[in-house]
């Protein structure tokens, strides 16, 4: 039995062939495609590793913007605190504690220096309970320079009662080489037309070996 094939010719019409001629297209054939196939699977696999070493190559690294630091004031007794807590309308929510904690060091301060046998000492607890009253009492009554001078002071800025038992000439008295009292004696002479009291207070002090006001 002889085995016929038959082949397309280039108008499209089929051809009969021996069996070996067949048979060497077919060969032919499957190893054009085996060529191809090959080609394709190289071509696959230089594409997966070109994706490879993009994907393994170190992207670069985002610039990432930092926000500036808050702005830190101290605060005594607290520590360092925002600078937009102080700057707020409201009273910070620990601003009480502060207070009370101020106000409890206060009244020790003042306990302890009512207990001193020093005028000065006594003097300053009044003034830090803001009796000025109480200041003056005790400096009228004292021949303590220092006492007399912080007393004084704040009675220029006070006008309890109590006050007027002080005055500048008491107070030179009890430092008299002190131009300060010398200075505040000229100084009210002037103010009243007094030309020899003005000179007498004038020339005291610049022989006084210190100046000292005592309270500022």
């Amino acid at each position: 039995m002889v085995a016929c094939l038959w082949m397309a010719d280039g108008q499209g019409k089929r051809l009969p062939v021996a069996p070996e001629q067949a048979a060497r297209v077919a060969v032919e054939q499957v190893g054009g495609w085996a060529g191809l196939r090959r080609a394709a699977d190289t071509t696959l696999a230089a594409a997966t590793r070109a994706e490879e070493l993009s994907a393994s190559v170190a992207k670069p690294a985002q610039l990432v913007i930092a926000q500036p630091p808050a702005v830190q004031v101290a605060v005594c007794g607290r520590g360092f605190v925002d600078a937009s807590v102080l700057e707020s309308e409201q009273a910070p929510p620990w601003a009480s504690d502060m207070e009370r904690a101020a106000a409890d060091s206060r009244q020790r301060v003042v306990q302890h220096l009512n207990a001193s046998a020093n005028d000065a000492d006594r003097v300053v607890a009044a003034l830090l309970a803001g009796d000025a009253a109480a200041a003056a009492k005790i400096a009228y009554r004292s021949s303590d320079a220092t006492a007399y001078s912080l007393a004084l002071g704040q009675c220029a800025k006070d006008a309890s009662a109590a006050c007027g038992l002080l005055s500048a000439a008491r107070w030179a008295q009890l430092d008299a080489g002190n131009a300060a009292p010398w200075l505040a004696l000229a100084s009210a002479a002037w103010r009243r037309g007094d030309e020899a009291g003005l000179a007498e207070g004038l020339h005291r002090a610049s022989v006084s070996s210190t100046l000292d006001f005592g309270y500022g």
